[in-house]
């Protein structure tokens, strides 16, 4: 298992690669690869034990994902199947190809008392938000608003199979 996924990330990361080199965009050099997509949440007038993503999701490259940690320090460890990782990847690619577009935002497309940040980590150290949503103000998408909504649904379809709740 571990050898297959080690295998999964290599051509996850040829993939990417692929990509960029085919489109055309500029993008920060060390962008053919992506340590961690992490997803962050606020809900008002919510119990926090079951607002989905206030104490983060995490996924790193090599597919292995985080819940929390909680304040009390609990924590969720697991692996995604390689359908969510291809789909990931799939998503990543297309995003990290577009990154040096402009951002754009919709306005007043947000969940009132929801905010949400998916924010993707790359290895040189810097990290782009590809998904900011403010509670009752705009939508704000890098890396092209088509490609950064689809990662964005899939994120949130996988988030919603692995995110424990309530939690803790």
């Amino acid at each position: 298992m571990v050898s297959s996924l080690k295998g999964f990330a290599f051509l996850m990361i040829l993939a990417i690669a692929a990509a960029l080199g085919g489109c055309g965009a500029t993008a920060p050099s060390s962008a053919s690869t992506w340590n961690q997509l992490k997803l962050t949440a606020t809900c008002e007038a919510m119990n926090p034990r079951f607002c989905v993503g206030l104490f983060g999701f995490a996924v790193q490259s090599d597919g292995h994902f985080t819940v929390g940690p909680a304040p009390d320090g609990t924590t969720v460890n697991g692996s995604l199947t390689a359908s969510e990782n291809s789909k990931l990847a799939q998503d990543l690619a297309a995003v990290i190809a577009g990154l040096s577009a402009a951002q754009q935002c919709d306005s007043g497309a947000t969940v009132p008392g929801v905010s949400e940040t998916l924010e993707l980590q790359l290895p040189d150290g810097s990290a782009a938000q590809i998904v900011t949503a403010q509670p009752l103000g705009s939508i704000c998408y890098r890396g092209g608003r088509d490609a950064a909504k689809r990662l964005d649904a899939d994120f949130h379809a996988i988030m919603t199979q692995h995110y424990p709740v309530p939690f803790p």
